[in-house]
């Protein structure tokens, strides 16, 4: 195999493998979303279906929270956020729980920012709010992870006009 054509294969797996193995849609959905969107959306809804229908909780909220991020980032059409933020509930269940620290600030992220643009009125925005707030509070997680989900926090204020808060 060239290396043109390990390149391609490394990007975009055939597509029986990429249906076989979650985790390869996963790792080729995150590495399209910025130069194919599209591309890049439908491997990681492949990864999401694979590992929900498996059973992989931790991979299912991988995948839900890279999908809604990149769904925002296109921006052309954010009512595709709704059935996910629907799916989210029975991912996280009642009262929420999340397989690790690192998960649950992406996925918090993902969902303010899906929150913001779909329902900023949504009657559980505010307990997700404060819990992305406890979460900061916690500095045990990576800077980048930390800016991320404060930039969410103040999308999400902004967007449902509460500029106090954003400050």
């Amino acid at each position: 195999m060239s290396a043109p054509g390990a390149l391609t294969w490394l990007v975009r797996p055939p597509a029986p493998q990429l249906e076989a193995d979650p985790w390869l849609s996963y790792g080729s959905g995150m590495s399209l979303i910025e130069t194919n969107p599209d591309l890049g959306c439908h491997g990681l809804e492949t990864a999401f279906w694979g590992f929900h229908h498996s059973g992989e909780r931790r991979g299912a909220l991988l995948a839900w929270a890279g999908l809604v991020g990149a769904l925002v980032a296109r921006g052309d059409d954010f009512r595709r956020l709704d059935s996910w933020l629907v799916l989210l509930a029975d991912l996280v269940g009642d009262p929420p729980a999340f397989p690790s620290a690192e998960v649950e600030v992406q996925v918090l992220a993902a969902l303010l920012e899906a929150l913001s643009l779909r329902s900023p009125a949504h009657p559980d925005a505010e307990f997700w709010r404060q819990r992305a707030l406890a979460v900061l509070a916690r500095s045990d997680h990576p800077a980048n992870r930390r800016i991320q989900l404060g930039c969410s926090l103040v999308k999400h204020a902004l967007n449902g006009g509460d500029l106090a808060t954003a400050k």
